[in-house]
C-alpha cells in the first residue's frame, strides 16, 4: 500500500506541473521504493523524469510501413499488446531494417544495459522482401 500511495502522490504532484498531460505514471526505482521514474504523456511527446532529477523528451510516433510490419511479427505480438508508452528506433541493415521497440515505463531510447535487453525492450528484423508481400 505505501509504495502505491507514494506513486499516486508523485503523479498528482506532476499533474500541476504538466497541465497538458494525457497520462502520468510513476514507476518506483529498484531498491528505492520512495523514488520514482516518471513518464508524462502529452499529445505529441513524452517526458521521462528520472529520480535523480534528469529528464528526457522523446516524440510520440505514428508507425510507418516498416514499423507496422515489425509490429505484426509473431515474436513480439504479446509485447506490442503489453507496451503502454511505445517508442521505436529504426536502423537500416543490408537486408532491410532493425526495429527496436521500447516501453518508456522501463527503458529510455539508447539506454540498454550492457548485459543485453531487459524488460520493456524488443527487437525485430524486417527484410525488404517482407514489405513487398
Amino acid at each position: 500500500g505505501t509504495v502505491y500511495g507514494l506513486a499516486r502522490m508523485a503523479e498528482s504532484t506532476l499533474a500541476d506541473v504538466y497541465p497538458n498531460a494525457l497520462e502520468i505514471q510513476a514507476n518506483p526505482t529498484p531498491a528505492r521504493p520512495s523514488a520514482h521514474r516518471m513518464v508524462v504523456m502529452e499529445e505529441d511527446h513524452y517526458h521521462i523524469l528520472q529520480a535523480d532529477g534528469s529528464s528526457q523528451t522523446v516524440p510520440r510516433q505514428t508507425p510507418d510501413a516498416i514499423v507496422s510490419r515489425a509490429m505484426e511479427d509473431d515474436s513480439i505480438r504479446g509485447f506490442v499488446t503489453w507496451m503502454r508508452y511505445p517508442y521505436w528506433e529504426v536502423d537500416a541493415t543490408e537486408q532491410g531494417w532493425r526495429v527496436r521497440f521500447y516501453d518508456l515505463r522501463y527503458q529510455e531510447p539508447g539506454s540498454l544495459n550492457e548485459g543485453g535487453p531487459d524488460i520493456g525492450y524488443a527487437e525485430v528484423q524486417v527484410l525488404e522482401r517482407d514489405l513487398q508481400e
